[in-house]
């Protein structure tokens, strides 16, 4: 467990999730915003009504990293890890899916196997 907090930038783990769009298919890496002061003020208020954190060291020099900036954009400040939009559609690329008998019912397979669609979440399709 940490005995101090914040942690420093090189031991942050940190995950960037790339967000889609329903009318393109390029991905945009989502922002993690730090914000100096918020953290601060959510670990002293920890610290203070909740035990488990009570042996906790704050130390604010843990966040220099920030360069005298109140608010920063960890996703900016991170490592590039190379990761390249597309622009293809990944509809283009999927392949028809089909049920297979021993998922049916009796009703509903008479003609082997069934069509089956994919649907998409940003997308709306009448079935």
């Amino acid at each position: 467990m940490c005995d101090e907090l914040p942690q420093k930038k090189d031991t942050i783990v940190t995950f960037i999730q790339n967000i889609g769009n329903k009318d393109t298919s390029a991905v945009f890496p989502a922002s993690l915003r730090v914000n100096r002061k918020k953290i601060l003020n959510a670990l002293m208020w920890l610290k203070r009504h909740n035990p488990f954190y009570g042996n906790v060291q704050i130390k604010a020099e843990n966040l220099d990293w920030m360069e005298g900036k109140e608010e920063v954009n960890l996703s900016t400040k991170g490592e590039d890890l190379g990761i390249k939009c597309t622009t293809r559609s990944k509809k283009e690329n999927e392949e028809e899916e089909y049920v297979s008998n021993a998922h049916c019912t009796k009703d509903d397979c008479k003609d082997g196997d069934l069509p089956m669609q994919t649907v998409h979440s940003n997308s709306a399709k009448t079935l």
